[in-house]
């Protein structure tokens, strides 16, 4: 739901997932300790946040205006995900999802910790 949530405000799939990524990063080194309420706020905030960075960021690595407007957007279209790929990506984050519910709230908190971004 939250790689969802910042494909809001992406471009891109990848441009979601680095986002997320970022803002798991964030979470683990500086999350306020309160409810559970208050703290997915505080995601869904940083979230934002950082997929807005990312999708400026990419808007200034786009084409100059120089740039052959063509050629670049054939390249973006060369970069973009295949339906295989995209329904693979789909499929490895369930099989993800599927294993994590298995676990206690303390067991997720500590593979979190353990495996280092």
């Amino acid at each position: 739901g939250l790689i969802r949530f910042a494909a809001r405000y992406t471009p891109s799939l990848h441009d979601a997932e680095d986002a997320y990524q970022r803002t798991m990063e964030i979470a683990l080194t500086r999350a306020p300790v309160t409810e559970q309420r208050r703290f997915m706020a505080w995601l869904h905030t940083v979230l934002r946040n950082e997929a807005l960075a990312v999708a400026r960021a990419r808007r200034r690595e786009g084409p100059g205006r120089d740039a052959d407007v063509t050629e670049a957007y054939e390249n973006s279209l060369e970069a973009a995900l295949r339906v295989d790929a995209l329904a693979e990506w789909r499929e490895r984050y369930r099989s993800i999802q599927d294993g994590l519910s298995g676990l206690t709230e303390a067991q997720r908190i500590c593979l979190m910790l353990l495996n280092p971004c």
